[in-house]
C-alpha cells in the first residue's frame, strides 16, 4: 500500500472518530464525529421519588447508523449533577447499575460501548465491575483512561472503558445490558462507537478497492 493511501485512511478514520479535547466536563476524554452516539444528560422519571427510572431516551448526539434509546431502572440511587450523572448511591443505599440501550443498525456496523465513570473509594481497575453484553455476548473492556484531572461527583478521578462486539448486518435489532455490583460510582456518560480495528479494516479495505478502480 503506497504512503498516500495509508494518509487518506488515518485522516478519514481521525475525522470520522476522534478523542474530545480536555475541555468540556461530561465529553472529556470522550469519542466524537458522525459515527458517535453519546448519552451526557439524563432525566429522571421519577422525579424527586426515590430511585432511577428512564424509558427510551434518545442520546444527547447521535450516528444515523442505528437507532438507540436508553433505558435505566435503578430502585435508589439517583440522577445528580444537574442531569450529568447516574448515581449509585453510598453506604446502605449502595446500589449496581441496571440499565440496557436498544436498537436497530441502518447499515453493517461494527460496534463498540464505551463507559465513563468516577468513583469515591480511590480504586483504579474496574475491569470486572460492569457486566456488559450485546445481545447475549459478553465483552471484556479495553482501559482507555484512568486519570484524576477531573473531578466527578466529589472524586478526582475518572475512568473510560471500551468493550467490543463484532459487526451488526443492517436492519439487525440490538441490546446493551450492563449490569454492576454494588458501589458508590457515578456514570457520566455512555457511548456507542464503531468498534476501532474493524472500522479500520474496513475502511483499508475501501481504500484499496478505490485504489484498484483508478488504476
Amino acid at each position: 500500500m503506497n504512503h498516500s493511501l495509508i494518509s487518506s485512511i488515518a485522516l478519514c478514520s481521525t475525522a470520522l472518530l476522534t478523542v474530545a479535547p480536555l475541555a468540556e466536563a461530561t465529553t472529556l476524554g470522550l469519542f466524537s464525529g458522525s459515527f458517535v452516539t453519546t448519552w451526557d444528560g439524563f432525566v429522571d422519571g421519577n422525579g424527586a421519588t426515590a430511585g432511577i427510572s428512564i424509558n427510551d431516551a434518545a442520546p444527547n448526539s447521535s450516528s444515523v447508523n442505528y437507532t438507540a434509546a436508553l433505558n435505566v431502572t435503578m430502585p435508589a440511587g439517583s440522577v445528580t449533577g444537574g442531569g450529568d450523572r447516574l448515581y449509585s448511591g453510598s453506604g446502605a443505599s449502595s446500589n449496581p447499575f441496571s440499565f440496557n440501550i436498544t436498537g436497530t443498525t441502518t447499515i453493517s456496523t461494527p460496534l463498540s460501548l464505551v463507559l465513563k465513570f468516577g468513583n469515591t473509594n480511590a480504586i483504579t481497575d474496574f475491569s470486572g465491575y460492569f457486566d456488559v453484553t450485546l445481545n447475549g455476548l459478553a465483552s471484556s473492556p479495553a482501559v482507555l483512561a484512568n486519570t484524576s484531572s477531573e473531578s466527578v461527583n466529589g472524586t478526582t478521578m475518572f475512568h473510560i472503558y471500551r468493550y467490543d462486539f463484532g459487526t451488526l448486518p443492517a436492519g439487525t435489532p440490538f441490546t446493551f445490558n450492563v449490569t454492576s455490583d454494588a458501589g458508590h460510582m457515578s456514570l457520566d456518560s455512555i457511548q456507542i462507537i464503531p468498534e476501532p480495528s474493524t472500522l479500520l479494516a474496513g475502511m483499508m479495505g475501501m481504500g484499496l478497492l478505490l485504489r484498484r478502480r483508478r488504476n
